[in-house]
């Protein structure tokens, strides 16, 4: 059948023949072969290129979200420190203030001997400390 053909035929549909043979191998070794339903089925180097930044951004992601999150946690940490300190100083200062105002009460109570009849008893004192 092809040798019906000139030679003036042949020489270009062989050359064009080649250039699509060598496009479609230049586009699966570069680009690979991405089928709809299948995906992937074979990787050229544009998609090595991809697996391979991709690999090293999780990567990257990974270790910046770890870092954050170490952050945040020697922030809350020293927040909760600082909060404890805060709250130890004001307990003391409160049972120092009872403590000062139970002496007080004390005081007044064993100086408390006027004569209207309103004297503090032992029981009132074991009472008063009991509830």
């Amino acid at each position: 059948m092809l040798g019906n053909l000139s030679d003036i035929v042949k020489i270009p549909a062989a050359i064009i023949i080649g250039m699509i043979l060598a496009t479609v191998v230049m586009f699966f070794t570069y680009e690979g072969l991405r089928l709809p339903l299948i995906g992937q089925v074979i990787n050229g180097r544009v998609q090595d290129e991809v697996d391979a930044a991709t690999k090293d951004m999780v990567a990257s992601f990974r270790l910046t979200a770890a870092l954050a999150q170490l952050d945040k946690e020697r922030r809350d940490r020293e927040t909760a420190d600082q909060l404890r300190a805060d709250a130890d100083s004001r307990a003391q200062a409160a049972a120092t203030a009872r403590d000062r105002a139970k002496a007080d009460l004390e005081a007044r109570i064993k100086a408390d001997t006027s004569p209207d009849g309103a004297v503090w008893t032992e029981e009132d004192i074991q009472w008063r400390s009991k509830h």
